[in-house]
């Protein structure tokens, strides 16, 4: 593997089939600013105000010193312990710099809102440069309010791809509303990637920010679930105090034994796969890293410091999923005094699209009383490879006709 040495720097490399793609960046420090929305907070209920780097939304709600919320009150925190919230419809936008035009990047964010189902409707629209990118239309709260219970269901995440026109631009949120509801925003970073990477939620680790503080994180590290010691650290913190950072400002660390996963989704079993990854370790520290998709081992080693202003080490490994999801672990494994560091993780290879409709033969048909008819449903195999397919075939009115065939059976006979 060659890395490209930059500032900001993602992974270019060549391979057999060329799977990989290439791409060089430029410029220094994270692309999205206070991206957890942690640098302030209003103490005077509801909590409405300004939110630092950001033009609009409404406030901030923090549920570790205000359980009620009111408008964050459903749903466990992505990252830290602070959501924004845009009531009713507007803007929550940010001036991004830094890009290169003609780059593809991911913009990531988590989402949620508040309202009941029956007081109306919420829809978020990703805008870049006054261009839509992407709508979610009639989002639902992701559980019923709690109160002061804790709560543990997660908001709903979002990658949306597109292509810098220009190296500045403006990020933003539309949000649109019928009744009394609210969108609530988290963990937004944006990361540059190529047209064949599988989606990973926070891959470069950048979405907790600095503020309040890097160091380990107790309560919630956006995409990744963590056990043991771990958290995000700067070049100039006391974890990652040797290398040059591969990406933007932020990389994760594992201090003692401990490790970081994420379960990735839509893949093609039987398909081929690379898996890309930067690491380093802590300075008079020699951790031992095992990286692995479910139980299967891809990549184990012990791990030297690069040293002061040294890119991080890299490495590619191909490996075929089996199934249509891995969790993706990196495990740190010796004692409490050697730490990992990880940043720039990338999966490449084919991600399961949208699948074809079911042919249905024949479409309609005629019957007297008494007469039977036999219809085929021929299922994707774009779908079996993704695993078992079952289907329900009922008539719409069961008074008229029945099926007649084993729920197992390629085709069903109604009569």
């Amino acid at each position: 593997m060659n890395t490209i040495s930059s500032q900001r720097r993602l992974f270019a490399c060549t391979a057999a089939g060329g799977i990989l793609a290439a791409a060089t960046l430029t410029l220094n420090a994270a692309f999205v600013q206070n991206p957890s929305f942690e640098s302030n907070w209003n103490p005077t209920w509801p909590h409405y105000g300004s939110i630092d780097s950001w033009n609009g939304g409404a406030g901030v709600n923090d549920r570790s010193l205000d359980r009620g919320g009111p408008f964050w009150d459903n749903g466990k925190s992505p990252d830290g312990n602070r959501v924004a919230f845009k009531q009713q419809g507007g803007d929550l936008s940010q001036e991004i710099s830094g890009l290169t035009a003609g780059q593809l990047y991911w913009v990531q964010f988590y989402y949620n809102t508040r309202g009941d189902v029956l007081s109306g409707t919420c829809d978020i629209t990703t805008r870049f440069n006054g261009n839509d990118l992407d709508s979610i239309t009639g989002i639902q709260r992701v559980t019923a309010p709690e109160g002061s219970a804790p709560i543990t269901v997660p908001f709903y995440s979002r990658s949306v791809p597109f292509v810098a026109d220009t190296d500045t631009g403006t990020l933003t949120f539309h949000v649109n509303t019928v009744g009394d509801r609210t969108a609530l925003f988290d963990a937004v970073t944006i990361v540059a990637r190529g047209s064949n990477d599988v989606k990973i939620m926070n891959p470069s680790f950048e979405a907790s920010g600095t503020i309040p503080g890097v160091g380990p994180i107790t309560n919630a590290l956006a995409g990744w679930a963590g056990t043991g010691v771990y958290g995000v650290d700067t070049a100039s913190g006391i974890y990652a105090d040797n290398g040059s950072i591969p990406d933007q400002d932020l990389v994760a660390f594992i201090q003692g034994p401990g490790s970081l996963s994420q379960t990735i989704s839509k893949l093609v079993p039987g398909t081929k796969y690379q898996l890309m990854f930067a690491y380093n370790a802590s300075s008079s520290s020699s951790p031992h890293l095992q990286v692995k998709a479910d139980s299967t081992i891809l990549f184990e080693t012990d791990i030297a410091p690069v040293g002061a202003g040294n890119p991080f080490h890299t490495n590619l490994t191909t490996f075929t999923a089996s199934t249509n999801q891995i969790v993706l672990s990196f495990v740190q494994s010796k004692s409490s005094a050697e730490t990992v560091l990880i940043d720039d993780v990338r999966l490449l290879g084919q991600t399961a699209s949208s699948l074809p409709p079911m042919q249905v033969t024949p479409s309609n048909a005629e019957l007297a009383p008494g007469q039977t008819v036999t219809i085929s449903l021929v299922v994707p195999a774009e779908k079996l490879a993704l695993g078992q397919a079952g289907n329900v075939v009922s008539p719409s009115d069961p008074t008229i006709a029945q099926p007649v065939a084993a729920a197992t059976s390629a085709n069903a006979t109604f009569s």
